[in-house]
């Protein structure tokens, strides 16, 4: 019987290219990077434009928390209401278990920011007040909802 050699096999595995996983990371509107591990399954939005932006994209079952101002989709009002998106409740956010918290870029959300981020929560600070601000937020949630492809028919959709 013919000895076979493993060493050829195994580089040949170790050099056989693989697809490389998608990037779950962004630059967050403060510049601070944002990036997790795998696709954010636990979201916390801290906007009404974020909420709604949240549900055209598909993840609706994946919004753990919102402020008392995201009621639109209806849908929305089912989700746990977490008070106020500026300055924030940080301890009834955390209660949550996001794995990524939408936060408005305000000067008054900064403090919640920091205290997020020192329990380890991923936090995305984003400014939506325009619709020219609008393609990057989508493309920016897609990317850490790990559904960027349904952000870019967002966007083009937006843009027709």
């Amino acid at each position: 019987m013919a000895r076979v050699s493993w060493i050829p096999l195994a580089l040949l595995a170790a050099c056989t290219s693989r697809p490389a996983a998608p990037s779950l990371s962004v630059t967050d509107d403060w510049g601070r990077p944002v990036a997790l591990a795998a696709p954010a399954r636990r979201i916390v939005s801290l906007a009404p434009a974020f909420t709604e932006l949240l549900f055209r994209l598909g993840l609706a079952s994946r919004v753990v928390g919102r402020t008392h101002f995201c009621d639109w989709p209806p849908a929305a009002r089912a989700v746990p209401d977490l008070g106020n998106g500026i300055g924030p409740d940080v301890e009834a956010v955390a209660a949550r278990k996001p794995d990524l918290v939408l936060l408005y870029a305000s000067a008054a959300d900064r403090a919640a920011a920091d205290r997020l981020a020192a329990l380890g929560i991923a936090t995305a600070v984003l400014q939506l007040d325009r619709s020219d601000d609008l393609r990057r937020v989508a493309r920016a949630i897609g990317t850490l909802a790990g559904v960027r492809p349904a952000a870019d028919s967002f966007v083009a959709a937006f843009d027709s």
